[in-house]
Formats: structure tokens, sequence, C-alpha cells
């Protein structure tokens, strides 16, 4: 197995796609990422090839890169001591750097940066029928910096990760992609080995691992879940876009949850073109064991 990261820059309006989840991050999370890939790689392998390679991987959601510095999401465990000037400024942050995690209790710090500036466009529906017109507005996000996620996968299907992003880039990533052009993109694979997730991704000595991707537990890690968790639980709803079917909602743990047990999550098959939903995120390692937790 080899983790990577994959760094994309956006050539056009990045809009996500409206479902129950919507109000949790302005940017696409682990499962869109997957359906990008999925679909676009079944454009030319078949629909078994297509399925080894979606159960096979495991997904962070897209996050923003500043400069040199890769960002996390803001564990859900906020530090005991806080100024009182920097309290809401940490509620309210999204973010923090990947190498602030391993001090994030002691010396934490706070990310404000503005990753894009929104943007409203207007659209007009025409009805077929009567061929009246209606105004509609849609928000766009233009992305000022660059973004990654994390894939873990075998070795052998590296080069179907390749061309599954070949044909996303121009496809792009999100809603509006095929109306509109939103979601073209850039892309960088680099490999995560030399390179600060390395120490997170393969920590022998931690007691928390924090989740990167939508996580939805197995019956037996619902058991485990207990008093030392620090999660959020939210509702997510996909459309399959080869048939066009509303897929069930699913729950879900968010990114930025801590878990003092290994995660592994599931994959859920279901019955609307026998889609997938994935619940199998990447968690970063984390000792925080010299600290009251």
């Amino acid at each position: 197995m080899g983790v990577y990261i994959v760094e994309l820059k956006f050539k056009t309006f990045i809009h996500k796609t409206i479902h129950k989840d919507d109000e949790n991050s302005d940017f696409p999370n682990s499962n869109t990422i997957l359906g990008m890939l999925g679909n676009s790689l079944n454009k030319i392998k078949s629909d078994q090839e297509t399925y080894e390679f979606i159960k096979n991987i495991k997904l962070s959601s897209l996050f923003p890169k500043i400069g040199n510095e890769y960002l996390i999401p803001k564990p859900l465990k906020l530090p005991e001591k806080i100024k009182p000037e920097n309290f809401k400024k940490i509620k309210k942050a999204q973010y923090i750097s990947i190498s602030n995690l391993e001090n994030w209790l002691k010396e934490h710090e706070i990310k404000t940066d503005n990753y894009t500036v929104r943007n409203t466009l207007p659209g007009v529906a025409i009805d077929r029928i009567n061929n009246t017109t209606a105004l509609y507005l849609v928000s766009a996000l233009v992305a000022k910096e660059k973004f990654y996620f994390l894939v873990e996968l075998p070795e052998e299907q590296k080069n179907n990760l390749e061309i599954a992003l070949r044909i996303s880039e121009d496809e792009g990533l999100g809603g509006y992609r095929k109306t509109r052009g939103f979601g073209a993109f850039e892309f960088n694979i680099i490999d995560s080995k030399n390179t600060i997730f390395e120490k997170f991704l393969n920590n022998k000595n931690y007691n928390y691992v924090l989740n990167l991707g939508m996580y939805i537990p197995t019956n037996e890690e619902i058991n485990r879940i207990n008093d030392n968790c620090y999660y959020k639980i939210s509702e997510y709803r996909s459309f399959d876009t080869r048939s066009n079917g509303l897929k069930p909602t699913v729950r879900y743990f968010e990114e930025g949850s801590l878990f003092d047990f290994d995660i592994k999550g599931k994959i859920i098959k279901t019955t609307i073109n026998e889609s997938v939903i994935s619940g199998t995120p990447i968690y970063l390692k984390v000792n925080w064991s010299d600290i009251d937790v």
C-alpha cells in the first residue's frame, strides 16, 4: 500500500454539490472525490475493474494548502487553556497546520486565512412548456491557494489513479461541471514518504487518531466509541451521476473527529445502479500521552 498527496490547482470556479452536508464545509468531501475518480475511471474500464479500484482506496476530504503548509481539519478536542481573546477565533477556525498537530493542546496556532473568494453568479432557467424564464443565483468559489487530498491504495492501482485524474482534470470536481465548466483543475501526485505526513501516518506511539474524511463505522466500531472520543455526526446524501438516482441518506463522523482506536469504516453498496458510498477514510496518528486528555 502507498499513500500519496494529490495537489489540485483549480482553473475555474468551485461549487460543492448541494446536499445535506453542504453547510459543513465549502469543499468536496472524500466521498465526492471518490465519485469523481470512480466515474472517470469507469469511462474506459469495466465495472468490475472500477469496483476493484474503489473498494481498495482510502481518501481524505479536500483541504487547503497555504504556501508550503498543509492544513488539516481542526481537532474536535480543544485546548484546555485558551486566552479569552482567542476563544472565538479558535471556535470559528476550520483548520490548523499539520505541523501544529502534535502540540495542538499546548501551543495552538490559529489559521484564519481566507482560502477562497465567494461569488454569486446569475443563471436563467427556461420552462420548456411555457417558454417562461426565471432568474436564479449560483454560489461559486474562486480558489486563492492550492488544495490537496490524501489517497491510500495498493501500488498496482496507482496507474488507475493517474488515469482517473487525467480524465477528471477537465471534467471537474463538484457541482455544475457539465453546465458551467466548474471544478476544472491541474494536479500533481506526491509520494507521502519523506514528507511531514509520513510521521503521522506511520506513528508507532500514538493514543488518538484524527479522522480526515467521511467515516461510517462498522457495528463493532460503534461499540468501541466511548467518552474518550471527540466527534461530530452529520448526514450525507448524493446522486448517482449515471442514473441520476438519489442515494440513501447516511450518517457519518465528520473530519476532525478523534478516536482512541484505529478506525476502519465500511463501504455501503446501494440499490441505485449498484453505486457505493464510501466511509473508509484516511486518518493521522497523534501522540498526546504527555497531556491530560
